[in-house]
C-alpha cells in the first residue's frame, strides 16, 4: 500500500497523524489466460458497461477477518474473474469514504482501477480499515488514529478479570461412566478456570465421550442416550441452567478467542517445530466447537456461529500449511474426527 497524500487523507477523513498497518493483500493468480489490462474503452465506463465483467466474481476470503474486526461480519470484497482490476465492495452497515473514482450502486461499490487507483475507508463500531485498489492488486490495512492525551492517561489501565464459573466436575456429567483422562482433566474444580474454559471442558466431554475405549458396553451407553441421561444430555441441561449474563460473557470470550486464532494463523509455520503449535491451534478450534454446542443449546449461539464461519473460511486458505504439519498426534482430535466428520480441524489428526 502506497503512502497516502495529505489530500487523500482529507478526502478519506483521516487525521494527518493516523497510521495504517497492512493487514492483508491479494492479487489474482496467473491462470495462464491473457486477460489483458488495457485501459482502452474503460474511460468513462458506467455500471452498465461493467455489469458483464461482474457476471463471475471470487470473494477475497482473507478480508473476512478485517470485516469482523471493524464490526461488520457481512462486509466483503470480490474480484472479477473476467477482468483484472475490477472489484465489488459490499460494506454492509459500514460507513464509506472514497478517494478516486468508484461507482456507488445501492449497497455496493464497484471499483475499476483501469481508470485509476482507488482508496476506500470503511468505518464501523469497532474499528476502521483503508482499502487500496492499485491495478490488479488489492491491499487493506488497520487504521491507528493519533493517540490523544486522554487516551495516553489510560495506558496503565488493565481489563477486568475474566469471569469465573464453577465446574460441575466430570462425575456429575458422566453419572458413573468412565472416561479417558484427556476428556476429564480440565473439569477438575481445583483448576479454577475462567468461564470460557469451563464451558469448553463441559462441552468437550458432552460432545466427544463415547463408550469406545472405556469399560461401558455399547448397549448400556445407548440406553443412557434413550433416557436422555448420557453425558451430552447432562452437559446441555447444565448449560441451559446458566444465567443469560454468563452466556453473554462466555460468548464475548469466544469472540476474543476467534480473533486470537485468526491472528495466530498469520504466523503459523509449516516446519516440524511448528507441529505443537498447530496441534494447540486445532484443539483450541475444537474448544470453540464445544462452546458453540452448549451456547447454541442455550439459545445463545447465533453470533458465535457467524464468527466461526468466518474463521473456518480463513483457516481453509491455509490448507497447504495444515497438510505439511499433519498428521497431528492428539487423542482429542482423533475422537472428534470419527464422531464429527464435518469437523475439518480434526481431519489432520493421526487417527483420522
Amino acid at each position: 500500500m502506497k503512502s497516502l497524500t495529505d489530500e487523500q487523507r482529507r478526502t478519506l477523513g483521516l487525521s494527518p497523524d493516523a497510521s495504517i498497518e497492512v493487514e492483508g493483500s491479494h492479487s489474482p493468480r496467473d491462470s495462464g489466460v491473457a486477460l489483458g489490462f488495457s485501459s482502452a474503452g474503460s474511460e468513462g465506463a458506467s455500471l452498465a458497461d461493467l455489469r458483464p465483467l461482474l457476471a463471475s466474481t471470487t470473494p477475497i476470503a482473507d478480508f473476512a477477518v478485517t470485516a469482523r474486526r471493524v464490526g461488520e461480519s457481512g462486509a466483503s470484497v470480490q474480484r472479477s474473474d473476467l477482468a483484472p482490476g475490477v472489484f465489488v465492495v459490499s460494506p454492509g452497515e459500514l460507513s464509506v469514504d472514497v478517494a478516486g473514482e468508484a461507482i456507488h450502486d445501492r449497497d455496493l461499490w464497484v471499483i475499476d482501477t483501469r481508470k485509476g487507483d482507488v482508496l476506500l475507508r470503511l468505518a464501523g463500531p469497532s474499528g476502521e480499515a483503508v482499502l487500496s485498489f492499485e491495478g490488479s492488486m488489492f491491499t487493506w490495512g488497520r487504521v491507528h488514529p493519533m493517540v490523544s492525551e486522554e487516551l495516553q492517561s489510560l495506558a496503565a489501565w488493565s481489563p477486568p478479570a475474566r469471569p469465573s464459573l464453577a465446574s460441575p466436575g466430570a462425575g456429575a456429567l458422566l453419572g458413573g461412566l468412565d472416561a479417558p483422562t484427556w476428556i476429564t482433566a480440565q473439569l477438575d474444580p481445583s483448576l479454577r478456570l475462567d468461564a470460557y474454559a469451563v464451558v469448553a471442558a463441559v462441552g468437550t466431554l458432552g460432545r466427544l465421550w463415547s463408550p469406545r475405549g472405556t469399560s461401558t458396553p455399547i448397549a448400556a451407553a445407548m440406553a443412557r442416550v434413550r433416557a436422555s441421561d448420557d453425558p451430552l444430555a447432562r452437559a446441555i441441561r447444565w448449560a441451559r441452567a446458566l444465567s443469560a449474563e454468563t452466556c453473554v460473557a462466555v460468548g464475548e470470550l469466544a469472540r476474543l478467542e476467534v480473533d486470537a486464532l485468526a491472528e495466530a494463523l498469520e504466523t503459523m509455520g509449516s516446519q516440524d517445530e511448528d507441529r505443537v503449535a498447530a496441534r494447540d491451534w486445532l484443539e483450541r478450534r475444537d474448544d470453540l466447537a464445544s462452546v458453540f454446542t452448549l451456547l447454541n443449546a442455550a439459545g445463545q449461539g447465533g453470533a458465535l456461529r457467524s464468527w466461526l464461519e468466518g474463521l473456518d473460511q480463513h483457516a481453509r486458505t491455509h490448507a497447504t500449511t495444515w497438510g505439511a504439519l499433519s498428521p497431528v498426534a492428539s487423542p482429542r482430535l482423533a475422537a472428534a474426527a470419527w464422531q464429527e466428520p464435518a469437523a475439518w480441524w480434526a481431519a489432520y489428526s493421526a487417527a483420522s
